[in-house]
């Protein structure tokens, strides 16, 4: 009995270095993918067809060959596109032609890269997925530059997310109130998927804790929760100029969109452009600051950004709606 199940488990064996899938620094739906991939684990046609789904057998893609892995994710003209846009093609190319398995040329080829490119080649194999089944479900066409895009900004996201906590801004345990003449103004997003749209609240409040003003809109376009937290602060910023205010904190609880806006670091994408444009806005006032602070501290644009759905948009409001009134009451006491 032990050496038939010992002779089974071998069949389920995939030689080769694992250590180098489990200790790269990307999201664990990013590693879970790469195990079902090398493992032959995918839901191609090719593996519908041989556990004996009728199926149709090209690629979803191209339509074209047979939908394996090789063909998908390394000859089929749209991995090609890909591969070229993250400027990885000439790395790889010479491993097309090689001979052995799938999962044999994939490990060659992550022995190969140096970290950062080895992060960047396992992302996009994941995007080549994504829009694979995009194309198949959705039928989104698809588009070497957009999935390039995805993937690095999916794992540079979570490179800053999981940054050493000595690098991170210290967080506000919950509301509290500033030194006279001060301005706090919290800023949050929500994201209304059902409807494709995100929302925004602003709220400016005296060092008292009494409302100066406070502003909800809605953006119809669907958006990242950063690009959506970022948004918001830029709106907030834009908005304080236009009042004249001087002397304002601005708290956020999106630690992502803090650290990089009081930041010079590069972001080549739309959340790159937000924040940018928050940065220009931030220190074109000597006076204004930017703290983030945790969800508790941070319920009045919470509550207002959600409620942001039910109001006109934009709306100002000069006295405290319903959605924050008790906040603010609870939270000067």
């Amino acid at each position: 009995m032990c050496v038939s199940i010992s002779d089974q488990w071998s069949n389920y064996h995939v030689s080769g270095d694992w250590k180098l899938i489990w200790s790269l620094c990307v999201p664990p739906k990013i590693k879970h993918f790469c195990w079902r991939l090398l493992r032959g684990c995918l839901p191609t046609r090719s593996n519908f067809q041989s556990r004996g789904v009728h199926c149709q057998s090209t690629c979803v893609v191209c339509n074209c060959d047979l939908e394996d892995e090789m063909h998908m994710f390394m000859h089929c003209k749209f991995a090609i596109d890909c591969w070229k846009a993250a400027n990885l093609w000439g790395k790889i190319a010479s491993y097309m032609t090689s001979n052995g398995s799938f999962s044999f040329i994939m490990f060659a080829v992550t022995r190969s890269l140096e970290v950062e490119n080895h992060v960047r080649f396992v992302a996009i194999l994941w995007s080549i997925w994504c829009a694979r089944n995009a194309c198949l479900w959705e039928q989104k066409p698809v588009n070497a530059h957009t999935s390039c895009v995805l993937a690095l900004d999916t794992v540079h996201d979570f490179m800053w997310c999981n940054r050493p906590s000595d690098t991170l801004q210290p967080a506000t345990p919950r509301w509290s109130k500033l030194q006279a003449d001060w301005i706090k103004c919290n800023v949050d997003c929500a994201l209304f998927k059902a409807e494709g749209k995100f929302g925004v609240g602003i709220c400016f409040l005296d060092s008292l804790g009494h409302l100066i003003q406070a502003h909800s809109m809605v953006f119809s376009s669907i958006s990242t929760a950063v690009e959506g937290e970022a948004t918001a602060l830029q709106q907030a910023l834009q908005i304080a100029l236009d009042l004249g205010l001087n002397r304002v904190v601005f708290e956020t609880d999106c630690q992502l969109v803090v650290n990089d806006a009081l930041s010079n670091s590069p972001y080549v994408n739309e959340l790159g452009s937000l924040l940018f444009n928050c940065r220009a806005l931030l220190f074109s006032n000597a006076t204004y600051a930017l703290a983030y602070v945790r969800r508790q501290a941070n319920r009045v644009a919470h509550n207002l950004a959600r409620a942001s759905i039910l109001h006109a948009s934009p709306s100002i409001f000069n006295h405290p709606p319903y959605c924050i009134d008790s906040i603010i009451v609870d939270e000067i006491k």
